[in-house]
């Protein structure tokens, strides 16, 4: 991407038809910055200095130690910083190189970032990273302001061009919109060229430009004269957000000199419902930041009978994060919290002894801010949902309202785990001193909106009573992660770190003709594929023990192609083969399972599904293949039955259950893991 054009940044109007440079700006207002592309300003308003500008919160910055605020207090707090060891030792050195110059009573202004600088401490300020990124974003826009104005005595009457909201059903009929610049003249002037920004420079034909002014010669505006330039929106018949700027040239012809005017555009393309939709019901308010609560007792209610009823063999580890460690994560800056995990628990060498202690230690910080995220979500003083219960399978469940519940924000599944008390208020310092104890109910039933938890008996509630609410991060797949990456016969150099050694060693090679001939495809299209039908003869001659076979390519090239062929041929070739076949998600495990069902009878296939799965997003085709409880959800054959199955397909967080319930190690002769880079490492 080239830079942007220095014409454009300093004068706000670049002359030069082929000029190199870039002259797409795109700005923010609220922090002062610009950049060159829409995705470098998306990645900006993503940040953390934008959201906390627009929540009204000032993120300072240390120009003399080039730091920014913290995550967490007190480490987000200026006067922190301002006490630490690094900080005093800077200011005085910079005070010490400047005492002979200025007193220290003695302060500048610098009117770009609006702050005051004591004298000794102002060369440091000017030469900062963050004065010099104000001071370029400060000449931007007074360059803007100038083009803006109107000049020569020619008044253009629109500020701003804005086509409003174009409804995305109306550019069937009507694709473009159009709507008029008028321009007046006190004097005689010729309009000679009216340009879109976005059509300057030899990088133009790389961008698609929606706007287009009806303007094919010069035209001459007499004095007292008015004129009309017609502009064109064109979205191509695509939703979103338009920007652009026209350019005005004028030439007074009484002087023989030309000058400029320019004015924005603006469109958006939608539907309008769409909009009134996300369009805010009330001004973002920052929650406030909850006090530590203090320990209270926690009486439990009963889990669902599906989570119940699995009879496990090997029990999941709990791999609760050390004390140690929370204090770690949440003392110093970033870099010294970083330096402090990697000397303090992650080993010296990543290598396949050191793999599981490397990964634990991922996961407990993992789960640390995501215990943090969870957080956002507590409820404080909240009804339960207006028809507060409500009998499902006739048993009893309380409703409460989880706002975002739809978006997954937070994601709540069967077998979650909310805690509730009734409210009391905190005292005057805002502490809570409750030692009023917690229900927590387990989720049995989610619904767009809300969700149904089974307390204790002992728990009641009335019409018109107020609860806290607590979320509890469901440790469920970070226990069977640890649990993976912690063990001991998955920890084998071939398995996590092969190399060429160990290939030749294994006498593993490149099939040859008369292999691949020796197989017989199933699917007709993949044998006219020479790499497809290669990777599958591959696969299907690896022997025990072999190193991990990598299937890679861009989207649509036929991986899970090949994945579902190579497992036919070894069903095919091997009769005693037994597959386990795995994918990161649901939807991607239904397809293998699909492809599958097509040739194998329900006795050799087994779609395994987690008892926390809706069965109303589980594809029809695949209902002989499964297992449902009594109460509609779905289960876990027991170990002896699951294993006579050829082939079992599952995600891969809930593939551990059947080391769960008990079945061997080296059951399944083969383990394919579709859509292997969507998935974490330790999943």
């Amino acid at each position: 991407m080239p830079e942007l054009c220095p014409s454009l940044l300093s004068k706000g109007i670049c002359p030069t038809p082929d000029c190199p440079f870039n002259h797409t700006a795109f700005s923010c207002d609220v922090c002062k910055v610009f950049t060159p592309t829409q995705f470098h300003l998306d990645q900006h308003l993503n940040g953390k200095r934008h959201k906390a500008a627009v929540q009204g919160n000032k993120l300072w910055e240390c120009w003399i130690c080039n730091v920014k605020q913290g995550n967490k207090p007190p480490f987000d707090s200026y006067e922190f910083h301002e006490n630490t060891f690094r900080h005093r030792t800077r200011v005085a050195a910079l005070a010490a190189s400047s005492a002979n110059q200025q007193p220290d009573s003695v302060a500048y202004r610098c009117e770009v970032c609006k702050t005051d600088v004591p004298a000794q401490l102002f060369s440091a300020h000017v030469n900062s990273v963050s004065h010099k990124r104000k001071e370029k974003f400060s000449t931007y826009e007074t360059a803007l302001q100038d083009a803006a104005k109107d000049k020569g005595g020619v008044v253009v009457q629109e500020k701003e061009l804005d086509f409003e909201t174009v409804e995305l059903a109306t550019l069937e009929t009507q694709p473009t919109r159009v709507k008029t610049f008028n321009i007046s003249a006190q004097r005689r002037v010729k309009l000679c060229e009216a340009r879109v920004t976005s059509r300057i420079g030899t990088f133009a034909h790389l961008r698609e430009s929606n706007f287009s002014a009806r303007l094919n010669s010069a035209v001459t505006i007499p004095a007292g004269g008015k004129f009309g330039l017609k502009v064109d929106f064109d979205p191509r018949g695509n939703r979103g957000h338009y920007d652009d700027r026209i350019e005005l040239i004028f030439e007074d012809n009484s002087r023989g000199a030309r000058f400029f005017i320019v004015r924005p555009m603006h469109a958006v393309v939608a539907v309008q419902a769409d909009l009134d939709l996300l369009a805010p019901t009330a001004p973002y308010q920052r929650p406030e930041p909850r006090p530590k609560e203090t320990e209270a007792p926690v009486i439990d209610g009963p889990p669902p009978p599906q989570l119940a009823e699995i009879d496990w063999a090997n029990r999941l580890p709990f791999n609760d994060v050390p004390t140690f460690l929370k204090v770690l994560v949440e003392e110093g800056s970033i870099g010294e919290r970083v330096r402090a995990v990697r000397a303090e628990m992650l080993p010296g060498d990543l290598n396949w002894k050191t793999y599981g202690e490397h990964w634990q230690a991922l996961l407990w910080i993992e789960e640390i801010q995501a215990e943090k995220d969870m957080m956002n979500y507590d409820q404080e003083d909240v009804p339960f949902a207006e028809q507060n219960a409500r009998y499902y399978f006739q048993c009893l469940f309380y409703l409460v309202a989880v706002p975002g519940l739809a978006e997954k924000r937070p994601s709540v599944i069967i077998g979650d785990k909310i805690k509730v008390r009734n409210h009391k208020k905190r005292n005057a310092r805002g502490n809570d001193q409750r030692n009023e104890h917690w229900f927590r109910g387990y989720v049995h039933v989610v619904e767009q909106n809300q969700v149904g938890l089974k307390f204790d008996p002992s728990f009641h509630s009335f019409r018109g009573q107020k609860y806290d609410v607590r979320f509890e991060l469901n440790r469920l797949t970070l226990r069977r992660m640890h649990q993976a990456v912690s063990h001991t016969k998955f920890r084998e150099e071939r398995v996590l770190f092969p190399n060429e050694d160990i290939v030749q060693r294994l006498k593993m090679h490149k099939p040859l003709a008369v292999q691949m001939n020796g197989y017989f495809p199933f699917d007709k299209q993949i044998a006219t594929n020479k790499p497809q039908w290669l990777a599958v003869t591959a696969i299907a001659e690896l022997g025990p023990g072999a190193v991990p076979f990598v299937v890679f390519g861009p989207p649509g090239t036929g991986k899970t192609v090949v994945l579902v062929e190579a497992i036919r041929q070894i069903l095919d070739n091997q009769p005693d083969a037994k597959i386990l076949a795995c994918a990161p998600s649901n939807s991607a495990a239904d397809i293998i399972a699909e492809r599958l069902a097509r040739v194998l009878p329900k006795r050799e296939l087994f779609r395994m599904n987690a008892p926390t799965r809706q069965k109303e997003n589980y594809p029809g085709n695949l209902a002989d293949y499964s297992r449902m409880n009594r109460d509609g959800t779905f289960a876990v054959p027991p170990k002896a039955e699951l294993m006579k199955f050829r082939v079992v397909v599952s995600t891969c967080v809930s593939a551990s259950v059947t080391y769960g319930i008990g079945m061997p190690n080296g059951h399944f002769t083969h383990i394919f893991v579709d859509e292997a880079g969507q998935a974490s490492e330790p999943e």
